[in-house]
């Protein structure tokens, strides 16, 4: 009997423990197991990475090292670095997000509302959920389902990696921080926002 053929024929749970070595053996040093938390070096910069009050922590900045599954680096698909602080395309979008972002915003849709919620939570979650409810729907077979998490979660974790890369990268400040520090940022068409103990925008 071929070993293909013969494999097939195995006990799933003989199957499931090959599966499990070789993934465990293949991933040994991946560069996934390291502390969680890292340090924000404070930096009154314009542009740049700053604390969101409560946390003055970083999540998991080694995953921007981590060994990717499917793509060729960390950096294969690194964003674009983002538009000069004086541009006006910075202005437009800082004032979009201003204006469409804050908690009491008067002009987004409840269908934006409703988009921001959706993505809220960890992309693991939902997406693992989606695939929940796709292998159950089309009644897929255990080996199709068990290929299915396996590909979307693979795809997931080299998500993080590119995205943290670009993150770690450019190291540019989130909107949060850009909107209350608009008097630095040099640019005369951007306004600062409210205090984040009132209208906390996100």
């Amino acid at each position: 009997m071929p070993e293909g053929e013969r494999r097939l024929h195995q006990p799933a749970n003989l199957i499931g423990k090959e599966a499990a070595a070789a993934i465990l053996n293949r991933r040994s040093n991946d560069g996934a197991l390291a502390d969680p938390f890292g340090k924000i070096d404070p930096s009154n910069t314009a542009g740049t990475y700053q604390a969101v009050p409560p946390f003055d922590i970083l999540f998991a900045p080694f995953w921007k090292n981590m060994q990717p599954f499917g793509i060729t680096s960390a950096s294969q698909f690194r964003v674009a670095p983002q538009p000069s602080l004086e541009s006006k395309i910075y202005a437009d979008g800082f004032e979009e997000v201003k204006r469409l972002g804050s908690k009491l915003s008067t002009e987004r849709s409840a269908e934006q509302t409703a988009y921001a919620q959706f993505w809220y939570e960890f992309s693991e979650a939902g997406w693992n959920r989606v695939s929940r409810n796709a292998v159950i729907s089309k009644k897929s077979d255990l080996f199709t389902s068990a290929r299915l998490f396996a590909l979307v979660d693979m795809a997931l974790a080299d998500a993080y990696t590119a995205g943290w890369d670009s993150k770690f990268h450019y190291n540019f400040w989130r909107p949060f921080t850009a909107i209350r520090n608009a008097t630095i940022d040099g640019n005369p068409a951007t306004s600062a926002g409210l205090s984040i103990h009132t209208q906390c925008a996100w």
